[in-house]
């Protein structure tokens, strides 16, 4: 008796399922005819729209024909004419034209009124609109949203705020230059953009700029800003002032500033870029025997010849990790330590064989501790760096290690042959995620490249492996998106058993 009750629910249950999944069919099949026919007929309708206006601002009788234009907010034709005022904006001859109409129309009221709005995503669009829009009159209601606590409306506004230009809107910008880029990853990546977007208008402002002047976030982003904007004596000064400093990445940033206004230096009697050392003339000696037993030739001598000054540091630094060494062996640590050898950039002074050319540095692991030597063409990473060492405390000294980590890097590939296993996105700047290798291949933008023997590229054509690596490339900036937003990468568990 029981089994026979227990057969029926089974079925009814069964029943439901495959009605609850012909329902979600059903609707997802409706939803998508209903936003077909939606964008059929917008298409239909900005088509309509965009004649119709046309030949109003042609034939001047846009004061008779306005009425034609005005629609339901948030309809169809609302929409559709809206995307056709806003393509037009990018014509000169209409701009002023069809700004106006914008405004005529209630666009701007519209969207400025949505700034109030609870709802984030609401906000962002109408932030976004009013920038597309290029409304001057809006500037003072963005301003106030640049004080949000939100990243993402920040951000948004901070980009709008450019498109739109003007004195104020940049004013607002540089003010608030320390507060935005403590907010996040997302509102420094804005401002770097934005700030550019304002040209030469930005120059004074940054070079000016007080607040914050202790913050190593805010110097790097002026020194980066400004080694993107036409070349200017007051960014030489600044840059100059920052040579000396301690931190590696500002001198690198003030390094690209001068590198772009070589002529303004030498126009304003500025300070010349210094590579001045102890015996200067024994290191260029050196860096001349060096070339000799390269076997090189007259021409390619007489090209590095360029870099003179800055390969005789290259030969003092070899000199200075040679006297470091001799002075460590006499320590008692010095029989127990693992030396990791590496840079942090090319130097930019020299001249890119490659676009490669700037991630290409060397990497030497030493230490008394090793049984042989080795030398190793294959590719890897500074990020491969750690999982490698920790896997070999593990191995050799029991160290205990989390099993559930968060590296980029996958450990060291010592293979001795020239090969790439890895996968990796590589950045510019803090804030330009634009280049990515996986395996032999290597992309740039919108180019993909092969990667021959010594880090030589070969463009290709292979649009199968170009849309697999720009795939990989956009997978990665979507989980970094969600860290960014979600500022977890590993458990608290596993932080607070593990943290020293």
């Amino acid at each position: 008796m029981q089994n026979k009750v227990i057969i029926p629910i089974i079925l009814l249950t069964i029943a439901a399922l495959l009605l609850l999944i012909v329902t979600l069919f059903l609707s997802s099949v409706i939803r998508r005819v209903y936003k077909e026919r939606k964008y059929r007929r917008l298409d239909l309708l900005k088509k309509v729209f965009d004649k119709k206006i046309r030949e109003s601002l042609e034939s001047g009788t846009m004061m008779s024909t306005q009425g034609e234009l005005l629609a339901p907010r948030n309809s169809d034709t609302w929409q559709a004419i809206e995307d056709v005022l806003l393509n037009m904006t990018n014509e000169e001859r209409y701009r002023d034209e069809v700004l106006k109409l914008l405004s005529t129309l209630g666009y701007i009221a519209f969207y400025e009124k949505q700034l109030k709005n609870r709802n984030v995503q609401v906000r962002a669009l109408s932030v976004d609109r009013l920038g597309r829009i290029n409304s001057d009159a809006s500037v003072p209601k963005l301003v106030a949203l640049l004080d949000e606590k939100n990243p993402e409306i920040v951000s948004v506004t901070v980009r709008s705020l450019s498109r739109i230009g003007g004195q104020t809107a940049l004013k607002a910008i540089v003010k608030r230059l320390p507060v935005i880029l403590d907010r996040s990853i997302v509102t420094r990546k804005a401002m770097g953009m934005a700030l550019q977007a304002f040209g030469a208008d930005a120059i004074p402002l940054l070079v000016e700029q007080k607040a914050g002047r202790d913050n190593l976030w805010v110097m790097l982003c002026r020194l980066d800003i400004l080694s993107r904007l036409p070349a200017d004596p007051r960014s030489v000064r600044l840059a100059t002032e920052h040579l000396s400093g301690t931190n590696v990445e500002v001198r690198s940033k003030a390094l690209r500033v001068l590198g772009r206004a070589e002529n303004i230096r030498t126009a304003h009697n500025l300070p010349e870029l210094s590579y001045s050392i102890p015996d200067q003339g024994k290191y260029t000696k050196l860096f001349e025997e060096r070339m000799d037993r390269l076997g090189f030739d007259a021409a390619h001598k007489e090209r590095h010849h360029t870099y003179e000054k800055v390969y005789s540091t290259i030969m003092y630094t070899d000199d200075a990790m040679r006297y470091f060494f001799e002075q460590y062996t006499k320590l008692p640590a010095y029989g127990n330590t693992i030396f990791i050898i590496t840079g942090d950039h090319r130097l930019p002074e020299i001249e890119m064989s490659t676009k490669i050319d700037r991630f290409h540095v060397p990497l030497i692991i030493f230490s008394p501790l090793l049984k042989r030597t080795a030398h190793i063409e294959s590719i890897s990473s500074q990020s491969d760096i750690t999982p490698s060492l920790l896997a070999f405390l593990k191995k050799n000294y029991h160290i205990a290690v989390p099993s559930t980590v968060s590296w980029v890097g996958s450990g060291l590939d010592t293979d001795p042959s020239f090969r790439n296993i890895h996968k990796y996105p590589l950045k510019h700047t803090k804030t330009n995620l634009i280049d990515y290798v996986s395996g032999m291949y290597f992309i740039d933008q919108d180019t993909l490249f092969s990667i021959g023997k010594y880090m030589d590229l070969e463009p290709i054509q292979d649009e199968k492996k170009k849309n697999e690596l720009i795939a990989e490339f956009n997978q990665y900036k979507s989980m970094n998106d969600r860290f960014t937003r979600e500022l977890k990468l590993i458990p608290d568990s596993l932080y607070e058993q593990y943290r020293p």
